[in-house]
């Protein structure tokens, strides 16, 4: 969790679900007189239907249910207190869909013969009793405020299709029907009761498609070779030695090397960094009889041909062995050594077809360095995954900071190269291993239950966190000094700051987000939704502007006691409306929860699916499109980030550390589970972790995000 916190006040209803207390009676009963109105509505409507498929003939009772309940809707509105228009067409229009999915669902094919017919309009009656019975039992909860309880609805529906089924002839379904009316009638019903619980409440739909690329370091070389036909390649580029031809050619670099034994022809291009990500256009005009390299950490000498021999790791991609490869490879006192070449390409690199490679270098640990390639075709999207990935430990190239080079290599060695290469859109940004150089892991305490939520508070110079099955919210003053800041916490787990300073709380005992203010008056900013209890929030993230999200897993609650149909994330803006941004499938577990430096993304870890979900955050607060950021991470818990965008993520083997694109870090191993991070301290370069029955902490370079 990370809460971002800025002069200003933001004023949030203690629940986004609760009408003004002196209308509430009144709109209660408003609500309860629709719902039982769509209810009868309803029933009237599949009973028609019903009638209809019994005598193979045109459904034509469908205008006298909607007269004679537009009517009582008319009258419920007249009593006062809701809404006065646009009603009518609203539930005509959900049980106009609510009866055409349940008449395709239960009948996939026209009746063939007299007993399917029979079997259909079995199936149908029951689905509209199902559904009546689950729209009075909503009803009466709405009057009384007591939780809902549809196992009777669905013991109900259970035998009505079992009974069905066992009369209903061979052209009756024998398996699955009772489920899927279940699961159309209970959207259906949820659906009718967010709609008229009104215009505070609202959900959305979150669209999966591919992600925008993420740009991982910081830029600091560009060339697009824009220069005049015939001009040399722009400074600061030099010639290293072994070149034939290097010059513009429209708009792109061109350059061949002179024929010698060893054909080769490098460009070099000064530098200072280590870690770096390489990335250009380039095209061969034959292949077959081609390479390109290009250097990092290279420091201007070319093999043996000059005074100063050549060093550095390299990306090459080549054509003339007979078969494509992307390559890897380092050179150690003018010596080429190749260290992992894939051949095995997913792609067909072609003579005359521009191609974008690649090539990432940056120090693993101390003694070893980490080298990815990867090539595709321009128009293609960029791969996920790279062509080759490995580490090198060699000393003498290890903790190097140094220039760069182009390299073009011919196989031939009779007569000058028929053919040249073309480089363009040359990139360098240089990255940071933010796991490099850090300390030790540092215990604080170890005398806990289950820890979560750990939270700096910039304004008091301490770290909060929660002990989550102790009740307790905690208060540590750097290095070591812990004392109660609250209890009993509700069972609080994530913490967060409010715009205007408070502290929110993630409660699983009272299933709601809390806010705490300054004098301790705690209030509720949300337990409900759509008429039905929250689950159990979990964590929070706070937006720069005071929007608020937060997770919503079964985790606090028994398997039983869970109402909405759906494990959510939910925002709450700045006009306190909340809203299920991601309404996530049962199966799925919602739990950690954090923004980008940038606020454009919003990272979701999943602790059942074991993966972390990216969604782009839109002007206005709400998701976008959403794709997977990082899977196979066993047990995702809770995150942070830094400021480099890297982001943190706990889970079973320790923090994994995740770049802006995805590609992993490494691991800081931990003596216990870790369940959650965040950064604090002075300069926001401690890392403080939760750990089951823990505290941790661990000084980083890269400062983190608060």
């Amino acid at each position: 969790m990370k809460s971002i916190a800025r002069l200003g006040v933001a004023t949030l209803c203690c629940s986004a679900l609760l009408v003004a207390s002196a209308g509430r009676a009144h709109a209660q009963k408003c609500e309860a007189s629709k719902l039982s109105t769509a209810g009868k509505h309803y029933q009237c409507r599949m009973n028609a239907e019903s009638k209809a498929v019994k005598k193979a003939a045109p459904v034509d009772g469908l205008a006298k249910c909607s007269t004679k309940y537009s009517k009582k809707w008319a009258k419920a509105e007249s009593v006062g207190g809701c809404p006065v228009a646009g009603d009518d067409a609203v539930i005509e229009a959900l049980v106009d869909g609510m009866t055409d999915a349940l008449t395709l669902s239960l009948i996939p094919a026209p009746p063939a013969n007299d007993a399917a017919r029979k079997c259909g309009a079995s199936k149908l009656k029951g689905g509209g009793k199902y559904a009546s019975c689950r729209l009075k039992v909503h009803s009466k909860n709405v009057k009384s405020g007591k939780p809902l309880d549809f196992l009777k609805c669905d013991d109900k529906l259970t035998k009505t299709f079992s009974k069905a089924d066992a009369s209903g002839g061979i052209d009756c379904p024998t398996s699955g029907d009772a489920g899927a009316v279940n699961t159309s009638t209970t959207a259906d019903a949820d659906l009718v009761a967010a709609t008229i619980a009104g215009p505070t409440t609202t959900t959305t739909t979150t669209t999966t498609i591919t992600m925008p690329v993420v740009e991982i370091g910081t830029l600091i070389y560009s060339e697009d070779f824009t220069e005049t036909d015939g001009q040399p390649w722009p400074a600061p580029w030099v010639v290293a030695g072994g070149v034939e031809t290097a010059d513009i050619l429209a708009n792109r670099a061109r350059f061949r090397p002179t024929v010698t034994g060893y054909s080769l022809a490098r460009m070099h291009l000064p530098g200072s960094e280590q870690d770096v990500d390489l990335r250009a256009t380039v095209e061969w005009l034959d292949f077959e009889t081609q390479g390109l390299g290009f250097y990092a950490r290279q420091n201007g000498g070319h093999l043996q041909l000059t005074p100063t021999h050549g060093q550095g790791y390299a990306i090459f991609v080549e054509g003339f062995t007979g078969t494509d490869g992307v390559g890897v490879w380092k050179e150690i006192d003018g010596n080429e050594i190749s260290l992992n070449i894939n051949y095995g390409l997913p792609i067909d690199i072609m003579t005359g077809v521009p191609h974008h490679i690649r090539f990432r270098a940056y120090q693993n640990d101390a003694s070893s360095t980490r080298l990815l390639a990867k090539a595709w075709a321009v128009g293609s999207p960029e791969p996920a995954t790279w062509n080759v990935d490995h580490i090198d430990n060699d000393p003498i190239l290890q903790n190097l900071s140094d220039g760069y080079a182009l390299d073009a290599w011919y196989s031939g060695n009779v007569g000058p190269p028929d053919e040249f290469q073309f480089v363009d859109d040359v990139e360098i940004r240089e990255i940071q291993n933010p796991l490099l150089g850090i300390s030790a892991v540092n215990t604080i305490q170890e005398t806990f239950i289950f820890t979560e939520g750990p939270h700096w508070r910039s304004a008091t110079g301490e770290l909060l966190f929660t002990d989550i099955a102790g009740n307790t919210i905690y208060s540590l003053t750097p290095p070591s000094t812990i004392n109660v800041f609250r209890t009993p916490s509700d069972n609080a787990n994530g913490l967060a700051t409010a715009l205007n300073g408070d502290l929110l709380a993630a409660e699983h005992g009272t299933r709601r987000l809390s806010r705490t203010d300054g004098v301790g008056t705690i209030t509720t900013v949300a337990d409900m939704f759509g008429g039905l209890s929250l689950n159990s929030p979990n964590d929070i993230e706070v937006r720069s502007d005071g929007t608020i999200y937060f997770t919503d897993p079964p985790f606090g609650i028994n398997p039983g006691d869970q109402e909405l149909a759906f494990n959510g994330v939910f925002r709450v803006d700045t006009g306190s409306t909340l809203t299920a941004e991601w309404m996530a499938p049962l199966t799925r577990r919602p739990n950690g929860i954090v923004l980008s430096p940038d606020e454009s993304r919003l990272y979701v870890s999943d602790t059942i699916i074991d993966d972390v979900t990216v969604f782009t955050v839109l002007p206005d607060g709400s998701l976008g499109a959403s794709s997977t950021f990082a899977a196979g991470v066993d047990q995702a818990d809770g995150m942070c980030v830094d400021s480099g965008g890297n982001v943190y993520v706990a889970a079973s083997t320790g923090i994994e550390v995740y770049a802006p694109d995805g590609m992993q870090w490494g691991t800081i191993v931990f003596p216990r589970v870790p369940s959650n991070c965040g950064f604090g301290g002075a300069g926001a370069t401690t890392l403080y972790v939760t750990a089951r029955e823990g505290l941790y902490s661990v000084d980083m370079v890269v400062p983190g995000i608060l």
